[in-house]
Formats: C-alpha cells, sequence, structure tokens
C-alpha cells in the first residue's frame, strides 16, 4: 500500500462502513467483498486509520478508541443485523465528521 494521507485514510475508511452500514449481515471485516477488502487489505486491521496513526495511537483517532464502550467494539459484538447496522452507522457518523 502507498503512503496514506489522511484524506486517503478517510476516504477508504468511509467507503468500508458504508458498506457495513448497507450490510448489516456482515459481522467481520474479513468478510467484506473483496474489491472492498483489496482497498485495506495492506492496512492493520482493514483499518486505514490505524495504519495512519500507528505509533501515534488511538488518541489522534477520530474514532478516539476501538477498545471496549466504543462504537467499533459494540459492532464488533452485536449480535442483531440492527445493532450492527446502528453500531456501524455511529463508527461511519464520527469518520465523516472528522474535519482533516
Amino acid at each position: 500500500m502507498s503512503k496514506l494521507t489522511k484524506q486517503n485514510a478517510k476516504d477508504l475508511t468511509i467507503g468500508v462502513w458504508q458498506y457495513l452500514v448497507d450490510h448489516p449481515k456482515i459481522c467481520l471485516k474479513h468478510d467484506l467483498p473483496r474489491e472492498i477488502l483489496e482497498t485495506v487489505a495492506g492496512c492493520a486491521c482493514y483499518c486505514p486509520l490505524c495504519t495512519l496513526f500507528g505509533a501515534s495511537g488511538c488518541i489522534v483517532c477520530p474514532l478516539g478508541s476501538c477498545d471496549e464502550g466504543s462504537s467499533y467494539h459494540r459492532w464488533y459484538n452485536a449480535e442483531t443485523e440492527e445493532e450492527r447496522k446502528m453500531y456501524a452507522q455511529e463508527v461511519l457518523d464520527a469518520v465523516k465528521s472528522w474535519e482533516i
């Protein structure tokens, strides 16, 4: 993967999470369709933001954290499609509102 810019990372992340909002049956990012997965396959945890911020850590990430209690963590642990859609939308909204 070429060097990520903040804008590239934001755009790629929006693409992933918009798909997850629209397809709440998907409960793991590695189950994304190949054309989407290939765009983030070189990223840590299939996440351009994790790759971009790396050593700087979650403190500078627009999601804040993916730890317990975060929207990402709730999406990952969701048991229903409704829950997955709701938490995926929270992640998507956070990324979209990130001012670069």
